[in-house]
């Protein structure tokens, strides 16, 4: 091939790799500014964007250590809430041990897990564990903010 084709492929293949960049940071972009608020017909719920402010390990209410995968569905950590009983949803290892505060439950088949957790006004710190048979475990730690009408 001669030069002028090869230079041309090239600034190609950098133009498509901007391209697809733009794509996927505008679609991350959008999908942040969805969750930032969501109200349902009886409850209003503010949902302030993640934030990682603990373990590197953490990403957008995941955890992995060890082997173990915390996920957490829902709530998000720092939400605002008018409801007194919220249900924290997630996922770790099928049938694993998943501890939410004082509340204990296993884990399904799949993995998933959900608990219901009474509220006490103002700020309520939750800490989720998850154990696998192996003896590991992972830990996420959020606050959720009651403040009833």
């Amino acid at each position: 091939m001669n030069k002028k084709v090869v230079i041309g492929l090239c600034i190609g293949a950098i133009a498509v790799v901007g391209i697809i960049g733009a794509i996927i940071f505008r679609n991350i972009s959008i999908n942040q500014e969805k969750t930032k608020s969501l109200k349902n017909a009886e409850n209003e719920v503010f949902t302030p964007p993640p934030t990682v402010t603990q373990s590197p390990l953490i990403k957008m209410g995941a955890v992995e250590t060890s082997s173990v995968l915390l996920s957490i569905v829902s709530p998000l950590d720092k939400t605002i809430t008018n409801t007194q009983t919220i249900v924290v949803k997630g996922k770790t290892v099928p049938k694993g041990e998943v501890m939410v505060n004082d509340k204990e439950t296993t884990a399904d088949a799949n993995g998933n897990f959900s608990v219901s957790y009474g509220l006490e006004e103002g700020e309520n710190p939750i800490m989720i564990v998850a154990n696998d048979e192996e003896g590991n475990a992972s830990e996420f730690e959020m606050t959720i903010t009651y403040e009833p009408k």
